[in-house]
């Protein structure tokens, strides 16, 4: 008898909690990104237990790399990190600069957001919610909120000069909400959540604006585009026809489809836009390959980072990713331990920043491209300077 493939999608969509997206305490300590792109064969194992010889059982067949990416690290610089911030007592998933560069601000899953001062190193705040793992942290464009997204379901908006919660908004699910973007403008604040749908509440005033029922299985991570009229979500999507859509761009204002990258491949789990917005960035979560992206077409533009078992790719996947302010470089983190700094036009590696002792979860730049943070699976934040002429 031949399988309803719309009621089994249906059936997966019903509740978020029925999927194998949220496992002991043991496992979460890999990672969160880490563990959402391992997920992804457990999601495509139960699609074809139901409807058969489906098309999602091809084997993925990577895009041809550039041969000009082929770049062995020996040909970069090596860079040691100037300063190493402690405090968390687990694997960090997310870091971020303020907007003035002076603060940087980490999460992870210990269940705290922490401040620091990116010159002394010196901590300044600890802020605790309800201690459940803390996925993803943004600043508001002034600098005087912190979104702190958890694994219980909530976005908390801290207030960064008293250190109290100012709003708590509800995803209403009570998995964990993977990512949290502020628009250019300020006004509204976006999250993606493993159930699928992207959430915008109007920041002023905590009410919910737009939710946009991708027909998504999981989502990871979100961007703004630098004019705030659309936004790109990472993941993993499985339609009817057993195609994986990674990648969805939306309009803000009404909610409706800007496009769709489809490929067979594992999940999204790491997305930004270029500053000029006419291009953004994708890191795979099982090939280690960072791809550029045309946003009017939709086709690739380049492959910076090649596969590990060729020269100079990260190890199983890249975590995290942002571009230099001027556009020139993508920097990626990564599974093999180590941030990479990678020139847009001849895809050759010119940086690498070595030090973690385990996975590199996230990484951010500063607003004036001078400075560079990572953290990971190994508990620490890591600051590094940015070689003279690298990115500003």
């Amino acid at each position: 008898m031949r399988a309803d493939v719309d009621q089994m999608f249906a059936a997966l969509r019903v509740d978020a909690d029925t999927l194998p997206l949220n496992p002991p305490q043991e496992a979460r300590r890999l990672g969160t990104r880490q563990r959402l792109a391992n997920l992804t064969v457990a999601v495509a194992v139960a699609a074809v237990a139901v409807v058969g010889a489906i098309a999602i059982a091809t084997p993925f067949r990577p895009l041809p790399d550039d041969p000009s990416a082929e770049v062995a690290d020996g040909g970069a610089q090596v860079i040691a990190a100037r300063t190493v911030l402690s405090g968390h007592t687990d694997v960090i998933n997310s870091v971020t600069f303020s907007p003035d560069g002076r603060s940087l601000a980490a999460t992870g899953a210990d269940g705290a957001a922490r401040l620091w001062e990116v010159t002394t190193g010196r901590m300044t705040a600890t802020l605790t919610g309800d201690k459940s793992q803390g996925i993803s942290v943004a600043f508001s464009p002034d600098g005087k909120t912190l979104a702190a997204s958890d694994a219980g379901g909530a976005v908390r908006l801290w207030d960064v000069a008293t250190g109290r919660t100012a709003r708590t908004l509800s995803s209403q699910r009570s998995g964990p909400v993977t990512g949290v973007a502020f628009s250019p403008d300020g006004k509204t604040l976006a999250a993606v959540s493993e159930d699928g749908p992207v959430r915008l509440w109007n920041v002023a005033t905590g009410q919910p604006t737009v939710t946009i029922s991708a027909p998504n299985v999981r989502l990871i991570q979100i961007a703004f585009s630098p004019d705030g009229k659309t936004l790109a979500a990472g993941g993993q999507t499985v339609d009817s026809r057993g195609g994986e859509s990674t990648v969805g761009l939306w309009n803000v204002a009404t909610g409706a489809s800007a496009g769709t990258i489809t490929r067979n491949s594992a999940a999204v789990i790491s997305v930004a836009f270029s500053p000029d917005g006419k291009e953004f960035a994708t890191g795979d979560g099982n090939d280690s390959t960072a791809r550029l992206w045309d946003v009017a077409t939709g086709k690739i533009v380049a492959t910076l980072v090649v596969s590990a078992a060729r020269a100079g790719g990260h190890g199983a996947g890249v975590y995290g990713l942002t571009f230099t302010p001027d556009g020139r470089y993508l920097a990626t983190a990564g599974a093999d331990h180590k941030a990479r700094l990678w020139d847009v036009a001849t895809g050759n590696v010119t940086a690498v920043f070595a030090g973690h002792t385990n996975v590199v979860e996230s990484v951010a730049l500063s607003p004036d491209g001078a400075t560079l943070a990572t953290a990971g699976g190994d508990g620490t934040v890591r600051v590094w300077n940015v070689p003279p002429g690298l990115g500003r």
